[in-house]
């Protein structure tokens, strides 16, 4: 079937233009940025049972000794990290917008781009930036969950070779473990996940 594109154009008009000042204002509006927080923590949540039941099964068929061919469903764990990753960050740019809202709704309004210090994906830098408390457990989950946000809970390899290690160094000099997770340790991340999601909510809403 031919779509005529002509006959087809939304209410007949030539198209929705985005309007630069509506753009800046969703931009430091902290509740959009929460709001996003608030939808990855629960996917996150929604997740977790259907990933412990999994490791549950394949306990039971390790215990067994099974010999024959089984069939398990996917795993969706390094999807339910990537959505604890994705929930972090939008909490943490939450506040980044609610503390710097004039200085960024003025350079999109210079630039129609959004700025240096609402980008990217490292969850450690904007940590610094919105002011979360760190110790060396808060880095390594949140360096853990970066790895997952930038790629390995969407494809199978990073752009970069020198991402793909086991490994990372964190700001005290050891390395730790980000290419693997041991099952009993995958509900703790939703927790600091809705720890920091409640942490950005008593940073913006009025008291």
């Amino acid at each position: 079937m031919k779509i005529d594109a002509e006959q087809n154009r939304y209410l007949g008009d030539k198209g929705w233009e985005s309007d630069p000042q509506l753009f800046a204002q969703v931009a430091v509006t902290w509740s959009q940025w929460f709001g996003q927080a608030g939808e990855h923590l629960y996917a996150a949540q929604v997740l977790l049972p259907h990933i412990q039941q999994r490791n549950a099964e394949i306990q039971r068929l390790m215990e067994s000794q099974n010999r024959g061919t089984v069939k398990m469903t996917p795993s969706l764990t390094g999807i339910y990290f990537l959505h604890c990753a994705f929930s972090i960050e939008n909490a943490f740019k939450c506040v980044i917008a609610a503390q710097s809202a004039t200085e960024i709704e003025s350079e999109i309004r210079r630039t129609n781009r959004i700025p240096k210090m609402l980008l990217g994906h490292d969850l450690v830098e904007l940590a610094e930036k919105a002011g979360f408390s760190i110790g060396t457990d808060e880095e390594y989950t949140l360096a853990f969950l970066t790895r997952y946000g930038t790629w390995a809970g969407r494809y199978p390899l990073p752009v970069h070779n020198d991402r793909n290690a086991l490994t990372g160094k964190l700001s005290n000099g050891g390395h730790y473990m980000m290419g693997g997770y041991r099952p009993d340790q995958v509900p703790a991340f939703v927790t600091f996940c809705a720890n920091a999601y409640s942490w950005a909510r008593a940073k913006v809403e009025p008291s």
